[in-house]
């Protein structure tokens, strides 16, 4: 007997039904764990907000880029190593990464901040202050953090099934300035240097050779060369 569609094979029916099944299931379980997570940050968010220590008083003092109000409350004690919660500005390690607050980060690190601190409720981007410094596109606080003692090779992604490293972080997210500063700082391992590959074969093309990025990406390149490491691509830039 032959089937003229796919409907008249044998249990077709159930295979869809199945199939139905399953994906309801992982909806329903995507909008558990969402509803979770938002939960989570209105408690962090309220417990903040009641928080009137030093450590608190802190945190707000660099949502202000007050300075003068970041030393006093260093003075007091504040601790710059307090998390309060998942977002990058509800912690000051990581929020002191951000663009023109490099004199705060240099303040907190002076104050026992920790360069290797991880927000142990951060499953991705934001999960240190290195990759804070990454996802804010702030070469000179990633360069701060490295001069301070971070480590340029430490996957602080702890929930993530693949490598998240600094230096995966930096090119994936286009951040070529802090990628550059990591790079020299560490050793790739391979799952670096497969989004190097990625990032020099992918993007070449997008950007006229004096463009910034495509000087940086040239930076890539001439890593990959260097290291007798093989990639195609259609045409390399002359910077020069």
């Amino acid at each position: 007997m032959r089937y003229s569609t796919l409907s008249h094979y044998p249990n077709t029916r159930h295979l869809a039904a199945l199939l139905l099944l399953m994906t309801c299931l992982v909806t329903y379980a995507y909008a558990d764990a969402y509803a979770d997570e938002d939960a989570k940050y209105k408690q962090s968010v309220a417990e903040f907000a009641a928080d009137k220590s030093a450590d608190a008083e802190l945190l707000r003092a660099i949502h202000r880029d007050d300075l003068d109000a970041v030393i006093r409350e260093l003075g007091k004690g504040g601790n710059p190593n307090k998390i309060y919660g998942q977002r990058e500005y509800m912690w000051s390690m990581c929020l002191a990464t951000d663009s023109d607050r490099e004199q705060i980060l240099e303040l907190l690190l002076a104050h026992g901040g920790d360069p290797n601190l991880v927000n142990p409720n951060k499953k991705s981007l934001f999960s240190s202050p290195i990759t804070c410094a990454v996802g804010f596109g702030n070469a000179l606080a990633t360069k701060t953090l490295l001069s301070s003692g971070a480590n340029p090779a430490r996957n602080t992604c702890a929930n993530c099934p693949y490598h998240e490293s600094p230096l995966a972080v930096a090119v994936s997210s286009m951040s070529l300035g802090s990628a550059i500063l990591i790079l020299q700082a560490t050793q790739p391992v391979e799952s670096d240097i497969s989004v190097i590959k990625r990032l020099v074969e992918k993007q070449t093309q997008n950007f006229d050779a004096d463009h910034k990025v495509a000087i940086l990406i040239a930076e890539f390149a001439k890593f990959l060369d260097e290291a007798g490491i093989e990639y195609e691509i259609e045409y390399r830039w002359n910077t020069q």
